[in-house]
């Protein structure tokens, strides 16, 4: 119940080379790409990786999350229930020029870009529950992959494979499947969810709620060298690796609301980027490194 309670937490902010030895004198740059509803409804913004600059980039009456950044740089994909339920749309990266590319009765959501930029992977119940597709980056040709329950995918660097996290095992836990969905592999064997590649496809940073509160493990994808980059008594989420490897933006929940943070990638040196008193989440930095 626990590990449900802190998904659906963490579902409203989806609705919304890497070495884990680093320069402790180094500073994130770039920019990250988040969730908040501090206008009143969810709404998607963008800040520099030290916290600087927060911009708001959709403004509607509607909830606006789960941003994922083409690999260029140039576009956002986010999900939106502007039209009544939520559904895949694009935008420019400064807001503007929005596309709608799914178009169902049902919830379409968390998507994330190949990395040729050609096409998306997302979550849909379109067909009774949640599973995991894939369609083309103008919304066409969309294909079903999975047929458990399934969350959270995310593309791996050199475009083979895909992770995500089931509750097909009766726990959640983290799996791998080559991109056309063949192949589905369990790394996890403890309790997993929220996967994200390192730029090296050699490692996912994951949520595990194992020990009682939900934190941060690295894991090679081979199922190897699983280790625990945090041990907070607050919950953890989202997280997402710079472009370089580097850094780890992730959120915490903090009291009362849920924060976004960023720590270098062996789990030292945390660092809190929003301090408002409302939520912000899911967090999604920019691919390329500036």
């Amino acid at each position: 119940m626990r590990t449900l309670t802190v998904l659906l937490l963490v579902c409203l902010f989806a609705l919304v080379g890497c070495t884990l030895d680093v320069d402790e004198t180094d500073v994130p740059e770039g920019r990250i790409a988040f969730t908040s509803n501090r206008d009143g409804d969810w709404e998607i913004f963008m800040m520099d990786a030290d916290g600087g600059n927060q911009t708001q980039l959709t403004f509607s009456d509607y909830r606006n999350g789960s941003p994922a950044w083409s690999p260029d740089g140039n576009r956002i994909a986010f999900s939106s229930d502007r039209d009544g339920d939520f559904e895949i749309f694009v935008m420019d990266a400064d807001g503007g020029n929005h596309i709608q590319l799914t178009f169902n009765d049902d919830w379409d959501t968390l998507p994330s870009w190949s990395p040729d930029g050609n096409q998306i992977v997302f979550v849909s119940d379109r067909d009774g529950n949640k599973y995991i597709y894939v369609m083309d980056a103008d919304g066409s040709n969309i294909r079903q992959l999975t047929t458990e329950r399934s969350w959270n995918p995310a593309w791996s660097p050199d475009s083979s494979s895909i992770a995500f996290h089931t509750f097909g095992t009766g726990d959640t836990e983290v799996f791998l499947m080559d991109a056309n969905g063949s192949n589905q592999t369990q790394l996890t064997t403890e309790g997993g969810y929220s996967p994200a590649w390192s730029p090296d496809g050699e490692h996912i940073v994951f949520i595990s709620d194992r020990v009682g509160q939900s934190d941060l493990y690295v894991i090679d994808i081979d199922g190897s060298n699983e280790t625990q980059l945090s041990n907070d008594t607050r919950n953890e989420g989202s997280p997402a690796w710079s472009p370089d490897g580097r850094w780890i933006a992730f959120s915490i929940e903090t009291d009362p609301n849920w924060k976004v943070f960023v720590m270098d990638s062996n789990g030292s040196n945390r660092t809190q980027l929003t301090s408002n008193e409302y939520d912000n989440g899911s967090p999604d930095w920019y691919p390329v490194v500036e």
